[in-house]
């Protein structure tokens, strides 16, 4: 498991920028189900000064963006001191670009392949949260499930 609290005992936030909203809500929800605060964005801009002003504990970024690419807001991320620490998962519908993105200098510490289910996503979240980085979704054991997540997919 992780934690959802950070060390002044507040909530753990996670910043979600996707730009469709049927999948925002159902991160957002199995991730409050877990104890965890989710800050629901949809375009790149709003992530960039969301995860400035918030310092996110994890950004999951979906890398086709409509304005901005997912790759072009973690350069940004990465590249400012103030949100360079924040880990990065990609949400992304492209599985064969994750051998692209891992040499890139901005590279994500996991990928989230769609579809994924709320099982596969607590999975994720929890190894990018305890600092262990994986390379896919087909790489992580889910993590067990606290609550009923199936109504959710």
């Amino acid at each position: 498991m992780f934690e959802t609290r950070d060390e002044q005992g507040q909530k753990r936030t996670i910043l979600v920028a996707e730009d469709e909203p049927a999948l925002a809500h159902t991160i957002a929800e199995t991730l409050d189900l877990q104890g965890l605060e989710t800050v629901v964005v949809q375009d790149g801009a709003a992530a960039l000064q969301v995860a400035s002003r918030r310092r996110p504990a994890l950004i999951l970024l979906d890398v086709s963006r409509p304005a901005t690419t997912g790759l072009a807001v973690c350069d940004r991320l990465k590249a400012t001191p103030e949100t360079a620490g924040i880990p990065v998962v990609f949400v992304t519908t492209q599985g064969g670009q994750t051998d692209l993105w891992r040499d890139h200098a901005a590279a994500p510490v996991a990928y989230l392949i769609k579809p994924f289910s709320p099982t596969e996503l607590i999975g994720v979240v929890e190894k990018a949260l305890n600092g262990r980085s994986i390379d896919s979704i087909e790489s992580i054991e889910p993590a067990p499930r606290q609550t009923d997540l199936a109504a959710l997919s």
